[in-house]
């Protein structure tokens, strides 16, 4: 990870989870710099390993805010979001058969491209939404939708979601 910061053309730091800023296309690096001259934008910007050029706000940008919602940053790709998990697996310890066994149960337990899970799943969110249909008369087929939805949540996707394992060094002191 590294932070850019050049007063003259951000008002906000960025913190990219990256090596190096050759890995990001110019445009959505510019598309960053323009969002961190928001007067709204609360500390910094984060652009996540998956960063690309999106509509409005960079794909794999997290931008906070204050009292302000911003409807591109929140995103148009259902279920599209990053998980880190820090574990206390030594990196010598991850050999390629411990691998292929953490890929093989994720592919085994995680639909991904247009497969959905076979039985409903439970999810709070989707709860609350459904105790609240009524009030989605602008979208008739509401119903329809959230009964979908718990068969999707905790998918994968396809097209350009994925799954990493990048190795970051973490000094305890």
């Amino acid at each position: 990870m590294f932070t850019y910061y050049e007063k003259n053309e951000t008002k906000k730091p960025i913190k990219i989870w990256l090596a190096d800023q050759s890995a990001i296309e110019d445009g959505c690096f510019e598309q960053a710099k323009q969002i961190t001259n928001l007067p709204f934008v609360y500390k910094w910007l984060a652009l996540m390993p998956d960063t690309h050029l999106g509509a409005g706000m960079p794909i794999g940008g997290v931008l906070a805010t204050k009292n302000t919602i911003v409807p591109y940053a929140v995103g148009m790709d259902i279920g599209c979001g990053m998980c880190y998990i820090q574990t206390n697996i030594h990196e010598s310890e991850t050999t390629q058969n411990f691998i292929q066994s953490i890929v093989n149960e994720t592919l085994f337990t995680i639909p991904v491209g247009k497969a959905r899970h076979h039985e409903a799943q439970k999810s709070a969110v989707i709860d609350m939404a459904f105790a609240q249909k009524d009030h989605y008369e602008l979208l008739p087929n509401a119903t329809e939708l959230l009964e979908n939805a718990y068969y999707q949540v905790g998918t994968l996707g396809g097209g350009n979601h994925f799954i990493v394992r990048p190795r970051w060094a973490v000094n305890i002191a």
